[in-house]
């Protein structure tokens, strides 16, 4: 083989190996271009990944303490009303075991005294249970005679249980110190009281630790 031809042969060699090495070149970095970018789409979705799940966890969080403060509302709503009917029922029975015979008879007796004190009209008429009625007719008829002659009367409301009634001026004015409204007045007026001690149970701050910041 000539000189010259083994020249060729080599040449076109070098050339075949070096645009082979050229293309695997290209392939190489298109390959770690490739790659880059999925590292880079890998990377962005991880992130957006942790970005979801920290917002729901955070969303999460809120729903939690929003039920857990409705919750904590529910409770003390429940609580407040069962030391109301509670409270209310313990008054009730006070004033049915207060409003006896005699308190009644001394409470007719003292607004009796004060219209018949006072000059002008001063018609009075008390409305009483059929239970309480006798005895305290009885009881006007022997010591305030003349206060029923002068215009107190005493009649019977069905409707009453305990207590009683004034009406003054034919009825157009009625006073009510029956036991259910008295029970009623005195539970209204130990509410507000009652709404404070609920609260500050539920935000623990007693009156201990108040006085002692002071």
């Amino acid at each position: 083989m000539s000189e010259s031809l083994e020249h060729l042969i080599s040449r076109l060699q070098q050339e075949a190996v070096q645009e082979a090495e050229s293309k695997a070149r290209v392939i190489v970095s298109n390959a770690q271009e490739k790659a880059a970018a999925i590292l880079e789409q890998a990377e962005q979705e991880k992130a957006a990944i942790i970005q979801n799940g920290q917002e729901e966890a955070a969303a999460y969080a809120e729903r939690a303490d929003a039920q857990l403060q409705q919750s904590a509302r529910d409770v003390l709503i429940s609580v407040r009303r069962g030391i109301e009917n509670i409270l209310k029922q313990l008054v009730a029975e006070a004033v049915d075991e207060a409003m006896t015979i005699d308190v009644l008879q001394q409470m007719l007796a003292g607004m009796a005294q004060s219209c018949a004190d006072r000059s002008g009209d001063h018609r009075l008429e008390f409305l009483l249970s059929p239970r309480d009625k006798e005895k305290l007719v009885a009881f006007f008829a022997s010591r305030y005679r003349e206060k029923m002659a002068s215009g107190v009367k005493i009649r019977v409301d069905r409707d009453i249980e305990q207590g009683f009634k004034v009406a003054f001026k034919e009825g157009e004015v009625y006073l009510d110190f029956t036991n259910d409204a008295v029970a009623e007045a005195l539970s209204l007026y130990l509410r507000p009281r009652l709404a404070e001690i609920v609260k500050t149970a539920a935000t623990g701050k007693g009156e201990s630790g108040s006085s002692g910041s002071a």
